[in-house]
């Protein structure tokens, strides 16, 4: 590794181009090939971003990678955004393309003049990037992966991920996205928001994600801002989604699944907590598949954890619906459900065309309600 590039200190003013200069020179250091080693350390303090947005990398022809970026800490660091009509807090281009590594800072957006996204991926041209410890707060949302004109975008990973003040998490219209991670984030989200869309198309042949001690609850719970909190939503996917662990609270939707042939969604040992009080939320399927009859998804919940937060235990039903004809399937396994009234099952009057014959939709195997096994 290359002796580290160190960055500028605040000036009090506007530090947009001195920042952006710091940034050009440590992703840029290699002249244009992959640098294998480009070190830079942002110092702690407050840097103001008056002009506009920062970017990483740039829209010229030349490849950029192996460089790493980092500041004083999630909170000690802090890009603070305060020019208007920005698109993001960063632009990511996608010839910062391989083996890099940024963190350890805050993207900070202005509650006044808002920003739509904290970091905007601009293309699926990159492969294995880590951005880990950052705090992103007050855009819109927070984590954006565009599609670009070429495939790929996948291994990337995000930990340690920290939220405030977003009303969406991670947004991705991109084709591929084989596997995309997130570890032990904590998400601050405001009522009505959704945490993962993912719409790679029909067509579109990745959108996996692995979810690992992700942990995610809005910031207004005892308001009235209740309009349906999702996990997944819209989702288009062929590659498979898993969960581990975490808590997700306050919750309409686990799923709104939209496409993907052989989409598998799989939850292990995750607590979620739901909400459906009437006046405080729009009435949506815990888990629903509306994707066209020739495709198919399957969800499985293994050792998970479900408890219903409202007063009124007959608003709590945990319904599976299927819009179109549909073939799903959707297995609780060792799951324990607490304050329901009914399980978990089909509303829809389209009952969905199942892959086996004489097959049931939903399996429930070796769960409890309220502490009776059935």
């Amino acid at each position: 590794m290359t002796f580290p590039i160190i960055g500028p200190t605040p000036s009090g003013g506007d530090d947009t181009a001195a920042v952006q200069a710091f940034f050009d020179s440590v992703v840029m250091s290699s002249g244009g090939g992959i640098s294998h080693g480009s070190y830079g350390i942002l110092p702690a303090g407050t840097f103001n971003l008056n002009s506009n947005n920062l970017r990483i990398g740039d829209s010229s022809s030349n490849t950029y990678g192996g460089f790493r970026i980092e500041g004083a800490g999630r909170n000690a660091t802090v890009l603070n955004l305060t020019a208007s009509g920005q698109p993001s807090i960063i632009d990511w281009y996608g010839n910062a393309a391989r083996d890099t590594y940024f963190g350890d800072m805050m993207l900070n957006g202005s509650r006044t003049n808002l920003v739509p996204v904290g970091l905007n991926i601009l293309s699926t041209a990159v492969s294995h990037l880590q951005f880990n410890n950052l705090h992103i707060q007050n855009p819109t949302l927070a984590i954006k992966f565009n599609t670009g004109s070429v495939g790929n975008g996948e291994f990337v990973r995000f930990s340690n991920i920290q939220t405030h003040g977003i009303t969406n998490f991670y947004y991705t219209d991109a084709s591929q996205n084989f596997k995309v991670s997130f570890r032990e984030c904590f998400i601050y989200y405001a009522a009505g928001g959704t945490l993962f869309q993912i719409n790679s198309g029909v067509t579109g042949n990745g959108g996996g994600l692995d979810l690992f001690a992700v942990s995610a609850s809005i910031t207004n719970e005892g308001g009235t801002g209740f309009v349906g909190n999702s996990v997944l939503f819209d989702v288009y996917s062929e590659s498979p989604i898993k969960m581990v662990g975490g808590r997700f609270e306050w919750l309409t939707s686990l799923l709104r699944h939209r496409g993907g042939t052989e989409m598998v969604l799989s939850v292990d040992g995750t607590e979620f907590t739901t909400d459906w009080r009437t006046g405080k939320v729009t009435p949506r399927a815990f888990i629903s598949f509306e994707g066209p009859s020739n495709h198919a998804a399957t969800v499985v919940a293994r050792d998970a954890r479900f408890v219903a937060t409202s007063p009124d235990p007959t608003l709590q039903n945990l319904p599976i619906d299927s819009i179109n004809p549909y073939r799903g399937m959707v297995h609780w396994r060792d799951c324990r459900f607490h304050g329901y009234a009914n399980l978990p099952t089909w509303t829809s009057n389209v009952y969905p065309s199942f892959p086996v014959a004489g097959g049931s939709p939903v399996i429930f195997d070796g769960c409890s309600r309220d502490g009776n096994a059935f």
